[in-house]
């Protein structure tokens, strides 16, 4: 597999930032959901929001380097590809599909 995007498929490094994305993600709502049934005298009052801002700081980062890989990684054949057939199903008159 490539590092970098290609007309087949996404690289290793776009893969790898999606997913990790995805798993934060998939953290943070539960750990968010639990901690509002915390009272003020649980251990984890003070510790679960500290957490979750930690978590959300990495998936901040994590998508900031999402974006600063696109330009980076980003193939523009595809979405020339992509332009040419709306373009061209626009010119000859055909629907979608």
């Amino acid at each position: 597999m490539i590092w970098r995007n290609s007309k087949s498929g996404y690289g290793l490094v776009q893969i790898g930032l999606h997913w990790t994305a995805a798993i934060l993600v998939a953290i943070l709502l539960p750990l968010g959901l639990w901690m509002t049934g915390l009272d003020y005298y649980d251990p984890w009052y003070r510790k679960g929001p500290d957490l979750h801002r930690s978590i959300g700081v990495l998936l901040g980062l994590v998508m900031l380097a999402r974006i600063a890989w696109r330009p980076v990684s980003y193939t523009h054949l595809r979405a020339h590809e992509t332009k040419t057939r709306i373009s061209d199903s626009v010119v000859v008159g055909e629907k979608g599909g």
